[in-house]
């Protein structure tokens, strides 16, 4: 648990990265509780999607990382502006900068410790999915967590981490779930011989509840699914990951 009660707590999201998977996280966060006696009882959140933000990896892996901090910390603002008491970036491959950001705003929440900290927890071994940036650049080895959780994360091949980024592209895209897609994860699983998969990017949020998963042995942890539940049966006080 890293959620504590606060009246009036708004949570801020910087989506849009893609758009299908961070307005299905603000579906998931108010469809998750069976049971509710009025809408007042659920929680404040802020949405700033933009799709306008260039493609994270591209920028990162050409040495173009002023342009996304820029953008990045122009969006923290307009949250902060809004209100927002507590900020999350809908972007693990943004997550690059999340050491500098903590350093500029106390409010902006990693993702990835979320991730780390449930896998600490469960301690199972887990297959990373995210983009070649989050490989490349070691985004998820920046956690304060990471040396404590290192043993249970697998990272795949560099042909494996291109047809990974291959399929992260076809569901940001908008193709639907098909067999192909869940047989390839499951191909993946067997392969590396890991109990779950790390959702370490959010596109993944998009399958991660499929009532389709238990056909195919697929295990997912998905920190959106993780924060979600977490927010949903809050007060809405979100205390640091740390």
């Amino acid at each position: 648990m890293f959620l504590n009660h606060s009246k009036n707590m708004l949570f801020g999201f910087i989506g849009g990265l893609g758009p299908h998977a961070s307005t299905k996280f603000l579906e998931t966060i108010y469809t998750i509780r069976d049971t509710y006696s009025n809408e007042q009882e659920l929680p404040r959140v802020i949405l700033l999607s933009d799709p306008y933000i260039p493609n994270r990896t591209e920028m990162l892996l050409s040495g173009k990382e002023k342009v996304l901090y820029e953008n990045i910390t122009s969006n923290i603002e307009k949250l902060i502006a809004f209100g927002a008491d507590q900020i999350f970036i809908l972007c693990f491959t943004f997550h690059y900068f999340i050491e500098e950001l903590n350093k500029k705003y106390k409010n902006v929440i990693s993702l990835i410790d979320i991730a780390l900290k449930e896998i600490l927890h469960n301690k199972r071994r887990h297959l990373l999915l995210g983009t070649l940036a989050t490989y490349q650049l070691g985004i998820f080895e920046k956690s304060i967590y990471w040396d404590k959780v290192k043993d249970f994360i697998v990272s795949p091949s560099p042909a494996d981490q291109e047809n990974i980024y291959t399929l992260i592209h076809q569901i940001k895209v908008g193709k639907k779930p098909d067999s192909q897609l869940f047989n390839e994860l499951k191909a993946l699983m067997s392969k590396y011989e890991v109990k779950c998969l790390l959702a370490g990017c959010t596109e993944f949020h998009l399958i991660s509840s499929s009532p389709l998963l238990d056909e195919y042995a697929l295990r997912f942890l998905d920190p959106l699914n993780i924060l979600a539940n977490e927010i949903a049966y809050s007060k809405n006080n979100l205390v640091g990951a740390a």
